[in-house]
């Protein structure tokens, strides 16, 4: 017999939770500055050099996790909790990180397809929170 949980409060009804998209975007940018510091503590006393492919692997890595927290976090629809965590880490991250960035570079078809692919990756994380 499944049991449901009654929520009350703030979200009790919300398809989108903005907190839970929040504390994923969060998660995001500590998951990924710890990646980077192992990353570049591997770099520095080893051989290994990092490629363009493996630091974008972590990257798209930490939005999946990122977006599992958030879906995991919200009351409904963590496929959309995790996707959207995607895209505003993508869209943060760019703007924070790449100085002087070409904002029109998302209406590119590489843009759109990075845009995408972070969207997708988010979404993974979010179903695989609702998995059970």
């Amino acid at each position: 017999m499944a049991v449901r949980i009654r929520r009350t409060g703030a979200d009790a009804g919300a398809f989108l939770t903005p907190a839970a998209v929040l504390w994923g975007l969060v998660f995001a940018f500590g998951l990924l500055l710890a990646a980077a510091t192992v990353m570049g503590s591997a770099a520095h006393f080893s051989s290994w050099q990092a490629t363009p492919g493996a630091l974008q692997t972590a990257g798209y890595g930490c939005i999946a996790v990122a977006g599992w927290l958030a879906a995991r976090r919200a009351p409904r629809a963590g496929w959309l909790h995790g996707g959207i965590v995607g895209l505003l880490f993508l869209l943060t991250a760019s703007w924070i990180l790449v100085p002087e960035f070409p904002w029109l570079h998302w209406i590119t078809p590489a843009g759109l397809g990075r845009a995408a692919l972070a969207f997708v990756a988010g979404a993974a994380g979010g179903i695989l929170a609702r998995l059970r």
